[in-house]
């Protein structure tokens, strides 16, 4: 049996301090000026900044889905197909799928990315979240940001957001009780 003669291996290496020059360099690079909260017309304008990320995004998966079903369309060989390809053409049809298709997109978007990740893509990078992560661990999390989808759908996509800006509160999240939230 080998015993270990040295003891101190096994204990953690010990930290120095540093020069209190580079030991203030590293404590102003870590604190940013204490807390700062968003609210009223701030917290609403970022809002509509993470709106408009997350429309620009929705919009290019639409035309990207477009895109790939008329390239699917197009190299099919199979003539029923062709004939329903030649009827889908046409410009009212295409505005149509292209509405349904930005529609579908839109509330799977912000369904899934809010339920699952807490945050669109816009949002996050805006920093704003839907509820605070405590309440992100509960059941009805999904079901508030579900609900809170379909009340800004069905009020207009710019009522509800609008309505927001002039009363400076967050209309959709005191009726849905998924509020925003501001990480700065």
């Amino acid at each position: 049996m080998i015993v270990d003669q040295n003891k101190d291996q096994n204990r953690p290496e010990k930290f120095t301090i540093l020069d209190e020059g580079i030991a203030d360099s590293f404590v102003s690079a870590a604190f940013h000026r204490g807390p700062t909260r968003r609210s009223g017309y701030r917290l609403t304008g970022w809002l509509l900044a993470s709106v408009v990320t997350d429309v620009l995004i929705i919009v290019a998966s639409t035309c990207l889905f477009l895109l790939g079903a008329t390239l699917i369309f197009k190299l099919s060989h199979d003539p029923g197909l062709n004939q329903f390809i030649k009827s889908f053409v046409s410009q009212k049809a295409m505005k149509e799928t292209a509405l349904y298709l930005y529609g579908y997109i839109s509330v799977i978007y912000f369904i899934f990315f809010r339920v699952f990740l807490g945050a669109t893509i816009g949002e996050w990078s805006c920093g704003i979240r839907i509820g605070q992560p405590s309440e992100r661990m509960k059941p009805s999390y999904a079901f508030k940001v579900i609900l809170r989808v379909l009340l800004i759908t069905c009020t207009g996509i710019f009522v509800l957001p609008l309505l927001s800006l002039i009363f400076k509160k967050d209309l959709a999240g005191q009726l849905t009780q998924a509020s925003l939230y501001t990480l700065k």
